[in-house]
C-alpha cells in the first residue's frame, strides 16, 4: 500500500526545512549582528548622490549561498571518486601556475627595459610594448584560471599574480603618454576579464579578510588608474548619459530595462558591467547607511512598482497635474528608489539620473558636463521647488541617521517579510549603540 507522502515544512521563505543548510534570508539574518558588529571603515557610503570615501556595510555574499546549493540536501552532494579526481588534479594545476609565474617574470623584465629604452621609432616601440605586455596578461589571464584567491592554500599564489599585476601598473606609471596609451589599449582588449575576474576576485579577496571595497575602488586599484584618470572616464560618460535621458524622455513610457541601461553607460568601465544588473542573488544583500536595502528577491517587484508608478506620473501630467505636483511626486519615486537600492554600488547616482530623466520629460536639460555640486544639481532640476528639494532632503537625512527600509505595502502585509526587516533594523540599532559605547569610551 502506498504510503501518504507528508508536505514538507518550510521555513518563513519557502525553503524546506528537512535540509541541514538554512535559506539564504535565514542564514543572513542570523549572520546579521556579528557582521554588522564587525563593520569596516574602510568602504563606501552613498550619500547626497556622489560615492564618497565614508562608511558602507554589506552583508557579505559570503552569509548566503545560492538557493540552488541550499535546497540540495546534503546526502546528494559530492562523491568519493569526484574528490579524489580534484585533489589528483591539483598537483598539476600548482606546477602549471609556477611555470607562468616564471613565464610573467622573465616578461615584465622584459617590458621594462623596452619602456626604459629611447627608441627613435616612437610608433614602433608602442607596437612592441603592446606585444609584450599582450601575453603577460594572457599569462596572468591563465594563472587565474589555476587558482581560487578566497582559499589558504593558493594565497601565496595570489599574492605573488597580484605583485606582479602590481608590477605592471608600476610600468604603466613610469611609461610616458603616448606608451601609457599602449597599456590602456591592451587592458581594454582585456577588460572583460580584468572586470569579470580580477575585479570581483579582488573584491571576494578582500571579504575573505573581512574587509569591504566598492566595486568603484577595486576597479580603480585593478587598472591603476589615478582619480584624475577615473575623473576623465566619468565626464566622458556623462556626455553619453545627457544623450540617452533625452532619447528616453521621447519614450511614452519606460521600463526597468532602461533604468539599467543608465547605470551601465553612467559606469562604463568605472564598475564591472554585472554591477549595472539589480540584484537577484540570494547573498546579493545590502545595508547603506542606517538603512536596510530590500533583498534581491523583493528588488524586482518593488523596481516594477516604482517604474509602474512612474508612468503613471507621466498619464497624470498629460491629464493636467500642476508642474508642483509633478516635482513633488518626481522626488519621491527618486526617493523610493534609493530606499530600495537595487543596484550593489552607485545607487546614488543611479537615482539621481532617473530623477533627471522624470525631470527632462517637463523641459529640463540634461547637462553634458558632470556636475558634482549634489545640491545645486538638485536645485534646477526641481525648479527650486522647496517642498521636493525638502522631500530629497529628508531622505538623505533618514540615510543617514533613521534605521529603516523600503516598507511598501507589498511587503508589510506580508507578516514573515516585515518581520525580518523589523529585526534587521533591531539589530543595527543595537549594533550603533555598542559602536557609540566604544567611541566613549
Amino acid at each position: 500500500m502506498a504510503v501518504e507522502q507528508q508536505p514538507s515544512e518550510q521555513c518563513p521563505h519557502g525553503y524546506p526545512v528537512h535540509i541541514s543548510t538554512e535559506c539564504p534570508e535565514c542564514q543572513a539574518l542570523k549572520s546579521a549582528p556579528s557582521e554588522l558588529e564587525d563593520l569596516s571603515t574602510e568602504v563606501v557610503e552613498e550619500r547626497n548622490g556622489e560615492e564618497s570615501i565614508g562608511m558602507r556595510e554589506t552583508i557579505p555574499a559570503s552569509t548566503a549561498q545560492t538557493a540552488e546549493s541550499r535546497r540540495v540536501p546534503t546526502e546528494v552532494v559530492g562523491s568519493a571518486a569526484a574528490a579524489l579526481k580534484k585533489e589528483l588534479g591539483i598537483e598539476a594545476r600548482e606546477k602549471a601556475a609556477f611555470e607562468s609565474v616564471q613565464n610573467i617574470e622573465s616578461r615584465l623584465d622584459a617590458l621594462d627595459s623596452l619602456i626604459a629604452t629611447e627608441a627613435k621609432d616612437r610608433k614602433e616601440q608602442v607596437e612592441n610594448i603592446k606585444n609584450e605586455l599582450r601575453p603577460i596578461m594572457e599569462e596572468i589571464h591563465n594563472l587565474y584560471k589555476m587558482i581560487d584567491p578566497t582559499e589558504a592554500r593558493h594565497e601565496e599564489t595570489y599574492d605573488v599574480l597580484k605583485s606582479h599585476m602590481d608590477a605592471v601598473l608600476t610600468l604603466k606609471k613610469k611609461a610616458d603618454e603616448l606608451s601609457s596609451q599602449a597599456f590602456s589599449e591592451i587592458f581594454y582588449e582585456f577588460s572583460d576579464f580584468i572586470d569579470n575576474a580580477l575585479v570581483h576576485n579582488y573584491i571576494a579577496y578582500k571579504k575573505s579578510q573581512q574587509l569591504e571595497v566598492s566595486a568603484e575602488h577595486a576597479s580603480q586599484e585593478i587598472y591603476g588608474r589615478t582619480k584624475e584618470e577615473v575623473e576623465k572616464i566619468k565626464a566622458k560618460n556623462r556626455v553619453d548619459v545627457a544623450k540617452k535621458i533625452d532619447e528616453l524622455a521621447k519614450k511614452p513610457y519606460i521600463d526597468l530595462a532602461d533604468i539599467e541601461e543608465l547605470h551601465a553607460l553612467n559606469n562604463r568601465s568605472v564598475v564591472p558591467e554585472d554591477f549595472s544588473q539589480m540584484r537577484s542573488k540570494p547573498g546579493d544583500n545590502i545595508v547603506f547607511g542606517q538603512r536596510v536595502g530590500l533583498l534581491p528577491r523583493d528588488v524586482g517587484p518593488e523596481m516594477q512598482g516604482v517604474v509602474d508608478r512612474m508612468n503613471e506620473l507621466f498619464d497624470k501630467k498629460a491629464l493636467g497635474m500642476s508642474k508642483a505636483q509633478y516635482e513633488v511626486q518626481a522626488a519621491k519615486l527618486h526617493n523610493d528608489m534609493l530606499d530600495i537600492h537595487p543596484f550593489k554600488d552607485r545607487n546614488g547616482s543611479t537615482s539621481l539620473m532617473v530623477l533627471e530623466l522624470m525631470m527632462t520629460r517637463e523641459g529640463y536639460k540634461p547637462p553634458a558636463e558632470r556636475d558634482k555640486d549634489y545640491y545645486r544639481s538638485l536645485r534646477k532640476m526641481l525648479n527650486n521647488n522647496v517642498v521636493a528639494i525638502g522631500a530629497v532632503g529628508y531622505e538623505q537625512y533618514c540615510i543617514k541617521y533613521k534605521p529603516g527600509y523600503f516598507a511598501s505595502e507589498r511587503i508589510i502585509s506580508d507578516k514573515d517579510r516585515k518581520n525580518f526587516y523589523e529585526t534587521v533594523i533591531d539589530k543595527i540599532k543595537k549594533a550603533r549603540k555598542k559602536e557609540e559605547k566604544k567611541k566613549k569610551k
